[in-house]
Parts: structure tokens; sequence; C-alpha cells
């Protein structure tokens, strides 16, 4: 059996043919838990020579990480530290492995990177688990960010009590939906229970189909840490909010895997929206009103 007829696995055997169709009779195929390459004689002739080849599953034949989809790389970071879907699942506070189970998914989850919270919760999980022991940045990189680039982490229990929170400004958008500009107007004291939150702030309401909740004018505190419980308000975001961003602020009724069940009152409309269209949800924990 020639070069060509052996194929390359991850834990070093030389001994099974490689029969893929459309690949040059001159190469090998390399299978890892990412991607799949042929790569061509003169790299393997430089492995042959290396006798103990069980390095090799330590060492990842990827695509450039731009062109592998979040979810993609969610899973092999999932896989590398060990880590089951259910544990993922408990890690980022669902009960059941279906509530983690989209982000997986690349015909569900269509977002070029991860929220925030999630790799936050993500981090202490898979940090310093698998082979080779996977890096902070590595779990970061999942939300766009690059090494030298995440933020310095205050324990909430150290932050001041007389802070101030930013307050965004909201316009109204199409179908019910607002358009929140995170470019602070206004700095206000936080209120008692954002004290010790990292992250709050404010949303200035425009609008009247939260009345009488929430009235135009009004303030809604936002503690983005919280996670959603039924019949309490929350805002939805299709993506982690930067700039201008599309939200929804209505009441959270109930939620299943697939969908959010939300309630307005002006017009009083009970109506559900998907979590893949909108994954990001901060709950509202209070308001200043505008009299």
């Amino acid at each position: 059996m020639g070069w060509a007829g052996s194929q390359l696995w991850g834990r070093g055997r030389l001994d099974r043919p490689c029969r893929r169709e459309g690949y040059s009779s001159g190469g090998l195929e390399i299978q890892g838990d990412v991607n799949r390459r042929i790569v061509h004689d003169p790299f393997i002739r430089f492995l042959h020579t290396i006798r103990q080849l069980d390095f090799i599953r330590t060492i990842r034949y990827t695509r450039p990480m731009i062109d592998i989809p979040v979810t993609e790389r969610l899973k092999v970071l999932r896989n590398r530290a060990g880590v089951t879907m259910a544990e993922a699942a408990q890690a980022l506070g669902y009960k059941t492995a279906s509530g983690y189970q989209h982000y997986e998914d690349p015909k569900k989850f269509l977002h070029k990177y991860m929220p925030q919270e999630i790799i936050e919760r993500l981090v202490p999980l898979f940090g310093g688990r698998g082979e080779p022991p996977i890096a902070d940045e590595d779990i970061w990189d999942l939300g766009g960010r690059r090494t030298g680039t995440r933020p310095t982490i205050i324990p909430a229990n150290q932050l001041p009590l007389n802070r101030l929170i930013p307050i965004y400004a909201a316009a109204q958008g199409g179908e019910g939906h607002l358009i929140i500009d995170h470019t602070p107007i206004d700095e206000l004291p936080a209120p008692e229970e954002l004290r010790h939150v990292r992250d709050p702030y404010g949303i200035l309401i425009v609008g009247d189909s939260m009345v009488p909740a929430y009235r135009p004018g009004d303030i809604a505190w936002v503690n983005p840490r919280k996670l959603p419980e039924r019949d309490t308000d929350v805002v939805l975001y299709h993506a982690p909010p930067f700039g201008e961003a599309e939200a929804i602020i209505k009441t959270l009724v109930s939620w299943s895997p697939q969908e959010w069940k939300l309630r307005q009152y002006q017009p009083p409309l009970d109506f559900s929206e998907s979590i893949i269209d909108w994954p990001i949800c901060h709950r509202i924990v209070g308001k200043k009103n505008a009299r």
C-alpha cells in the first residue's frame, strides 16, 4: 500500500485506505474533531519520520477561524472539555439539554458570535479543561473578542454603593419594536436592586404599548445578569446590545426552548417570538417614574 492508500488518524494509525471521491491520489486524509483536509506527500513524509505519532491528536488542522460557524467552534470546545450538553445547559440556567442545544445548531443559531452572558458562564465551565487545556481566550473568541480585550471583572461586592449607571434612549421601531441607542444620554445613581450588579443600565421608555406598567418618560432599570422568570418584564435583543440595537420590551408570560411567550397591554395582546431570532434576554427589575 502506497502513500495514497494510507490514512492517518488522530491517534497515529496508518493502516486504513483513503477513498474519498474528488481528491487526488497524491495525498492522505487527516481526520480531526474540527475539520478534514487532504495533505500531500512532503508533509506526510515529514510526519512519517516521527516515530511517536500520538501527539497528532493535539494538532488542529482547521479552516481559518472566520470560516467556521460559531456553533461548530462551541461544540468543539465543549467536546474538548468533556462537558455534556446537559451539564452546559445547567451552567446556563436551563433545566434540560434542549435549552442549550440550539446554540450548537447552525440552522437555528444564525448569529456570528455568542452572547456575552453565555460566554461568561462558559469560561469557568470549559476553562483549563481538555487536552491541551482550554484557555479563557479561546472561549472569549466565541464572542468576537481577542486576547487582551477581555474586560476586567470586578466582584459585585466590591462595586461602589454610590455608583452611577448609564441611561439609554429608545426610539420607536417597526412592529412595536424599539431601537435602543447604547450611547448614554445620562447617568443616574443606581437603585437598590442594581447596586451590586455588573453592567446595569436604564432605558428611557417611549411608546404606550406597556401602559400602565411603563409610561413614556419612565426609566426601566435593567439587570442583564438575571435569568428570565415567568410573569416578569424583559428586554429582548437580536444580538448582544452594542450601538443601536433593535429590542422588544414586554412581559414574559412563559417560554420554551423554541419561543418566548410575551404580553403587551396597549392594545392587549399575547404573542410569541422565536428564541432563535431573539436569543438575548435582560431582566427589568424596577422603574423610575417620569412624574
